[in-house]
């Protein structure tokens, strides 16, 4: 008489399981990555404004003022700021400091919008810089740089 062995493996049920578990985890993370890239596309455009935010610091540690675009054309060599996720970069009065957000690859959640950072006199006397950013921004994908001060 033949011995029958049992065989082994997983039955239909536990792949199904696993499967569904799996598509579950999924539809969870591609949200959180996608604000993620976001956040990160946002970093890089404070990022790129950080030559200009020195040089109207220093202009104000020398002169007292903010400076306009005027004032800075000695100082600032690049006159056109963008990337590849930046449309521009300007400078308007007092300093403030203009991101607008938008190309080919930029997220969604950030293309077109704009992001002001504007300095101020802070307790000690130095330049510092807030951050404006509207209401229509979703706080998970505000630049670091905005998320430690104000909008």
């Amino acid at each position: 008489m033949l011995n029958p062995t049992r065989q082994r493996g997983f039955t239909i049920i536990e792949l199904l399981i696993v499967i569904a578990i799996l598509g579950i985890l999924s539809i969870m993370a591609i949200p959180a990555y996608g604000s993620f890239v976001a956040r990160q596309q946002a970093n890089e455009g404070v990022q790129l404004t950080s030559g200009w935010r020195q040089s109207i610091s220093l202009y104000h540690a020398r002169k007292g003022v903010w400076p306009t675009v005027n004032d800075l054309n000695d100082i600032l060599v690049v006159t056109n700021l963008s990337s590849r996720n930046v449309k521009a970069v300007s400078l308007g009065d007092k300093g403030v400091i203009e991101v607008t957000f938008g190309g080919r690859e930029t997220n969604s959640q950030i293309s077109g919008r704009v992001l002001e950072l504007v300095p101020y006199v802070g307790p000690n006397g130095d330049a510092d810089w807030k951050c404006h950013a509207s209401s229509a921004w979703p706080a998970d994908v505000l630049p670091d740089f905005c998320r430690n001060n104000a909008r």
